[in-house]
């Protein structure tokens, strides 16, 4: 379904965060300026895009709209949304490295203890996205629809505006 392709998406997402974690890489990132300002400025631009086109959205488009779009778009939006999300690698970046041992292979490691998030990600992501497919039927009433994608939309632009006002640390 669109709903376990969007999850699957987000999954790997975290999963593309984890490795780059191990490399390193994530580090890189936290410690270049430039580079943590050109995440946060593509993910606040992506979140506020996404906010707008959903807010201006009308019922039928978006019932209509659901409908049409394929599981290869629902994984693809997954992940973009978790890959252009710097909070993502910040957290991956702040978090794991607490619990690695000096003396043993940092890689191996991060990856292991992000392989654990993952076993705690999966069933807690997957709840919610049988919660919501569970009463999207209820939801998908026009009057209801044109309030879902007005409190969304201005949410998301919102966090993407936040976004913007990030500090690196």
């Amino acid at each position: 379904s669109r709903i376990m392709s969007a999850i699957a998406g987000i999954f790997i997402g975290n999963v593309i965060w984890v490795i780059l974690c191990a490399l390193g890489i994530a580090a890189l990132i936290k410690e270049s300026e430039f580079l943590f300002e050109i995440l946060k400025v593509v993910g606040a631009s992506y979140l506020i895009y996404l906010g707008v086109k959903v807010f201006r959205d009308k019922a039928s488009q978006m019932t209509m709209k659901y409908d049409q779009i394929s599981t290869r778009i629902s994984f693809m939006r997954g992940m973009l949304s978790s890959l252009s999300n710097p909070k993502g690698f910040i957290f991956y970046l702040s978090f794991l490295p607490q619990f690695v041992y000096a003396d043993e292979s940092y890689f191996i490691q991060i990856l292991l203890l992000g392989l654990a998030y993952m076993l705690i990600f999966i069933p807690i992501t997957l709840s919610y996205g049988l919660l919501g497919k569970s009463i999207l039927p209820f939801l998908v009433k026009d009057k209801y629809i044109i309030w879902i994608n007005r409190t969304i939309g201005s949410i998301l632009v919102g966090s993407g505006i936040s976004l913007f006002w990030y500090k690196h640390e």
